[in-house]
């Protein structure tokens, strides 16, 4: 019991801020985090206590790390170097496909590969608390009205969808939009080209797209800016030639 009560703590505080973060921890703290001793997890619970950029250059080689948090550092990365079943991490970035979708409109040449572990190729995507709570307005704003004139019977349909969007922010599924000059190329989480229902919605830090499986909310908060804005000249791009 204590130490399930342990691992709900990790978890969640394993969900920082920054979605590259989340990608790193998450995975981590769930499958691997109950498998070290004592002395390692104490570490990485300390570890969880720096602030986000700080972990951030960290693990991506770009500080020196305290020595104390040498080896749980090395642990993580290492988790992460090795593609996890199941796991956000084990997702192909692309896959073969005649006819990926190009936020342009054209399709990328045949057999075009991305990198996934190349920093200036992609921009993930992944649900979190903002996607969540819009979820949940939807979700009520819909309900509230059908209610009122029908009484319960609308929760059998609002119920059922709502708890699926809940699965789906747990399960954490990561979508992968890969920048190849000034065309993006949206892979769903199987890794499998995905295409966009409509023109996307953008402000000056929110993009917002919509796929047959799922609403995706990007804030720019959560990622590079230089990433970021090259994703929504992209995608203006398309939203030009359309």
């Amino acid at each position: 019991m204590h130490e399930g009560r342990d691992l709900e703590r990790v978890l969640w505080r394993s969900r920082r801020g920054m979605l590259e973060l989340d990608l790193l921890l998450v995975d981590f703290a769930r499958t691997h985090y109950p498998h070290l001793d004592e002395a390692q997890q104490e570490a990485y619970r300390e570890l969880l206590r720096e602030d986000d950029w700080v972990l951030l250059d960290w693990l991506r080689g770009r500080a020196v790390p305290e020595p104390r948090f040498a080896e749980i550092l090395a642990t993580v990365v290492a988790f992460n170097e090795s593609p996890q079943p199941g796991s956000a991490r084990g997702h192909p970035l692309a896959r073969k496909s005649p006819q990926p979708w190009s936020a342009r409109g054209a399709p990328l040449q045949e057999g075009t590969v991305m990198d996934p572990h190349h920093d200036d190729t992609e921009v993930l995507w992944a649900p979190g608390w903002e996607w969540l709570t819009a979820v949940v307005a939807i979700h009520a704003l819909v309900a509230v009205p059908w209610v009122h004139f029908l009484g319960l019977w609308p929760l059998l349909v609002v119920g059922p969808s709502l708890l699926c969007h809940v699965h789906v922010f747990v399960r954490g599924e990561v979508w992968r939009f890969a920048l190849v000059e000034e065309t993006a190329v949206l892979f769903a989480p199987d890794g499998k080209p995905a295409k966009l229902r409509g023109g996307p919605w953008m402000t000056a830090n929110w993009v917002v797209v919509r796929t047959s499986r799922r609403v995706l909310m990007l804030r720019s908060g959560r990622y590079d800016a230089d990433r970021f804005a090259r994703l929504r000249r992209a995608l203006l791009g398309r939203a030009g030639d359309g």
